[in-house]
């Protein structure tokens, strides 16, 4: 296994929804994802779940 993945792991060992649960409770108002089209928040990508 690579080793950036490995530390990614250990960073954050839980399942990526559970994860942004986290940072949306964390970060709600913060930009989360960013595309073309606009950007999420941390909150309404946690809403879309």
């Amino acid at each position: 296994m690579n080793s950036s993945f490995e530390s990614l792991i250990e960073q954050y060992p839980l399942p990526i929804a559970e994860q942004l649960r986290h940072w949306a409770a964390r970060y709600a108002s913060r930009i989360a994802v960013v595309d073309a089209k606009g950007s999420l928040t941390y909150s309404s990508l946690d809403a879309q779940g």
